[in-house]
């Protein structure tokens, strides 16, 4: 019998996500060479998806070309299937639905790290370790607040993962605070 897999696989994989896409130089987690060469490469997919997922946002702001011209771009250049099926499904417009745990982790951590990334940023010394999943749902309510972040997905991504807002946003904390110093952030 299959085990279902665990939708927050490892914090290096949800910070990759948002590191690559954010700052495509940086690298993955030094101790990678004691990770299992299998589980490398679900990080390897995992950090191309989140690093290509918005790449065609600036040539094609708008939708229904974001991400679709995106995703031609990429299957001409040979991206992996399934990263690019991931791109794809990661807009809900796109009539793509999200079925591999990738496809639901890259929707879930888009929204949510951009806005824990926002609400560490205006934290006292933009520190993001100790940020906790409270306060972050009280940031979700206020809508002036990083107003641009759709609180709907959000929501939705934590209950296309199986999990709990409150435990999605805590993995994203720990995941972003492994990289903060990469994305601008201060760990304390």
């Amino acid at each position: 019998m299959c085990k279902t897999p665990d939708p927050h696989p490892s914090a290096p994989s949800a910070g990759t996500i948002y590191l690559k896409s954010a700052c495509p130089c940086n690298s993955l987690d030094d101790g990678r060479s004691e990770i299992p060469r299998s589980v490398v490469i679900v990080n390897n997919t995992w950090g191309i998806a989140g690093m290509l997922h918005d790449f065609d946002d600036e040539m094609h702001p708008r939708a229904p070309h974001h991400p679709m011209k995106g995703g031609e771009i990429l299957s001409a250049r040979g991206v992996p299937p399934a990263v690019i099926y991931a791109v794809l499904a990661h807009a809900d417009y796109s009539g793509m639905p999200r079925v591999s745990v990738l496809d639901r982790a890259l929707y879930a951590c888009d929204e949510l790290s951009g806005f824990i990334h926002a609400c560490a940023l205006v934290r006292p010394g933009r520190v993001i370790s100790g940020l906790e999943p409270s306060s972050v749902k009280k940031k979700l309510k206020d809508k002036a607040f990083a107003r641009t972040v759709n609180r709907d997905n959000v929501y939705r991504g934590a209950a296309e993962l199986g999990v709990e807002l409150d435990e999605h946003i805590a993995f994203v904390v720990r995941a972003l605070t492994g990289v903060a110093p990469d994305i601008g952030l201060a760990v304390g």
